[in-house]
């Protein structure tokens, strides 16, 4: 892994979307935190770029490993509640999940497949194959495009 190496999440409905920083605990595990920022309908554009640039700016490497899941709970209740969403299992049964990951040399822009909120499958996996990577000097319009390409191919 880079030095550095900075995360964020994109919900994708069909009316909006909700674009979340991760963090990284010392441990490994990936945190969704602040600021949540909801956008509107998905659009191939700068202002789409832009404001992934932004959440990628407030996502942290390092951070300590949760002690208190009650805490995790609400950063996940806080996701749901800017989405509009009540329960996991409605998420996952509305929302497409692009994951970002800025290095020092690229952004990796990864699409994922939805395994539902039940059952040894659930969550978003990873379409790893389908990741597009762009150089660290794209714009933010060429950000933009990747992310709603790599949302219409999830799943």
């Amino acid at each position: 892994m880079t030095a550095r190496t900075r995360n964020a999440h994109l919900y994708v409905f069909p009316d909006f979307v909700v674009l979340i920083p991760v963090n990284t605990s010392v441990d490994g595990v990936g945190l969704e935190a602040d600021p949540i920022a909801r956008l509107g309908t998905l659009e191939a554009s700068a202002e789409t770029g832009a404001a992934l640039r932004n959440a990628l700016g407030h996502s942290r490497r390092g951070v300590p490993h949760p002690t208190d899941w009650k805490l995790v709970a609400s950063e996940v209740r806080a996701r749901n509640r800017a989405a509009g969403i009540k329960s996991a299992k409605h998420l996952h049964e509305s929302a497409k999940l692009v994951v970002v990951r800025e290095t020092d040399l690229a952004f990796e822009v990864t699409p994922c497949r939805n395994g539902g909120s039940t059952g040894p499958d659930r969550g978003y996996h990873d379409l790893t194959d389908a990741t597009l990577t762009l150089d660290r000097i794209a714009s933010d319009e060429e950000l933009g495009r990747a992310i709603a390409r790599a949302a219409a191919i999830c799943r």
